[in-house]
């Protein structure tokens, strides 16, 4: 099916309905403008997100923030991020 929908309507990881007023994340791989549907698009809850971030090691989880500090976060959002489950 092309309808966006019924890939993100639930966490690919628990199952559960995606609810559009919690935290959540929707991944998709797009090429130009048309998304291609293999593998893709999923939607990870924020439960799940946290059950990951707490699954990291220290050490991992400091590789993460060092990579977005050097490659990716403006510094204005740097403090907002820290700590927060962000999946790259």
């Amino acid at each position: 099916s092309n309808d966006v929908q019924e890939y993100v309507s639930n966490c690919l990881v628990s199952g559960k309905a995606i609810d559009k007023e919690q935290e959540h994340q929707l991944y998709g791989y797009c090429r130009g403008n048309w998304m291609i549907y293999a593998t893709m698009p999923y939607a990870i809850s924020g439960e799940i997100m946290e059950e990951i971030q707490d699954l990291l090691s220290a050490e991992t989880k400091q590789a993460m923030d060092d990579f977005m500090d050097q490659y990716l976060i403006p510094d204005d959002l740097r403090d907002l991020l820290k700590g927060r489950p962000v999946l790259l």
